[in-house]
């Protein structure tokens, strides 16, 4: 399989996401977000803020921290209706 995207490292990723319009209040932190959780798995968080999706550019005043936000909150939601069973 050929992949047209070549990998870039976690500052990329930060200049990459803020070119695109996402607000990253703390860029240390999301540094290391993006290191233990990873760029894809936040990228499908992110989904939900593009206001383009064809270029991937955010919804105004969209923030990494929310996408973070999402993404923890999304574990505790999906086991809930199990913990009533």
């Amino acid at each position: 399989m050929d992949y047209d995207k070549q990998p870039i490292n976690v500052d990329e990723q930060v200049a990459l996401l803020q070119n695109r319009g996402l607000v990253i209040e703390d860029i240390a932190t999301a540094k290391l977000q993006l290191r233990n959780i990873s760029y894809f798995r936040i990228a499908s968080y992110l989904r939900y803020m593009e206001e383009d999706r064809q270029f991937h550019h955010y919804k105004l005043g969209s923030t990494f921290e929310q996408a973070i936000d999402l993404y923890l909150f999304d574990p505790q939601i999906r086991n809930h209706p199990q913990k009533m069973i």
